[in-house]
């Protein structure tokens, strides 16, 4: 029995499919290739080092030719043995798990914490296909908002994802159907335990009754400077069949918002918050020429005149008693405010 020791916890571990050594990957984000020496009966590695974290995966290609390594930055690196090149495919969204290699070496299967599942090609590394699961937003992502948030017009599901991400899900088919980035972020994780790094939790989102609509409120945790809050209005574009960012308003209330409620037949929405106030946001449509081709926008801008042009602003500001409200509806027909 051969013993060899790493200075360092290890997270994974790979046999060549030939020769008579190993890889190992340790959670500083070093890979050792081993070899035992017959002769002075001791263990001899060489370092592999690109991870900044923890190595999650490593697997060799059957030719023992390449080895294939993933871990927390979101990064395939693909090593060549021989010469030492690398190769990358970068910016995957989420930390990648393990790697299975095709027996014809056509394709690396790559499964990432996202609950996704890519195949990729070994020869150009482009994602020929992803397959999708439900998002799981662990406790880092938790929102406070129902997570029987329904789309009106198709019926899926609106729930929480990886932070600052909703992800669309058909329950009739069982299968996710889109991602929204509402807060897109590097995907990053600290090792040091010291580290503190800023959170945006994704608190509420509610559709328009038409679905033509969406309004989030989105916070952001940035430690002694407090929390960052952001309201986002998002309307759904035909062309592209996805909601598109349309209006954001930053710090919606002082503190934090504690309810956004959508009219039930008109584009208006309603926010309360901690600072004791609760406001009227609605939507506003920029006058143009119908005759004209092109027109110019409030900032000096040339838009296009093909369709109507809109943005949300604050229309009423309201207090009771000085009272902070907690919760806010329309009642259902829309004339009364509770």
């Amino acid at each position: 029995m051969k013993i060899f020791k790493n200075n360092h916890r290890l997270t994974c571990l790979a046999i060549h499919p030939q020769k008579g050594f190993i890889a190992t990957g340790d959670y500083i984000g070093v890979i050792k290739i081993w070899y035992f020496n017959k002769e002075t009966q001791k263990p001899l590695n060489s370092e592999l080092h690109w991870h900044s974290h923890g190595v999650n995966t490593i697997t060799f290609t059957s030719d023992g030719e390449y080895l294939l390594s993933g871990g927390n930055e979101s990064v395939l690196v693909v090593w060549q043995l021989q010469t030492g090149a690398k190769n990358f495919l970068p910016r995957l969204g989420s930390e990648i798990l393990w790697i299975r290699v095709s027996p014809d070496e056509k394709y690396f299967l790559l499964a990432c914490g996202d609950n996704t599942v890519r195949l990729v090609s070994s020869l150009t590394l482009a994602t020929l296909n992803i397959t999708h699961g439900p998002v799981f937003s662990g406790p880092a992502a938790r929102s406070s908002f129902p997570l029987l948030t329904v789309n009106p017009r198709r019926g899926y599901l609106l729930l929480p994802a990886m932070p600052g991400y909703l992800q669309f899900y058909d329950i009739v088919s069982d299968k996710h159907v889109d991602t929204l980035a509402v807060s897109p972020r590097n995907f990053y994780l600290a090792m040091q335990k010291s580290t503190r790094l800023s959170k945006t939790v994704i608190e509420h989102a509610v559709f328009s009754w038409d679905a033509s609509r969406l309004a989030t409120v989105e916070r952001c945790d940035n430690g002694k400077l407090g929390n960052e809050l952001q309201l986002k209005f998002w309307t759904y574009e035909v062309a592209v069949s996805r909601f598109v960012l349309n209006t954001c308003a930053d710090s919606p209330h002082e503190i934090n918002v504690t309810c956004l409620v959508y009219h039930p037949a008109k584009h208006v929405v309603v926010t309360t918050g901690s600072d004791k106030k609760f406001k009227v946001w609605a939507q506003c449509t920029i006058t143009k020429d119908s005759t004209a081709t092109t027109f110019k926008g409030e900032e000096g801008q040339t838009i296009p005149n093909n369709k109507d042009i809109y943005y949300w602003s604050c229309r009423n500001v309201g207090a009771y008693r000085g009272q902070p409200p907690t919760y806010a509806d329309f009642c259902h027909d829309g004339h009364v405010l509770l």
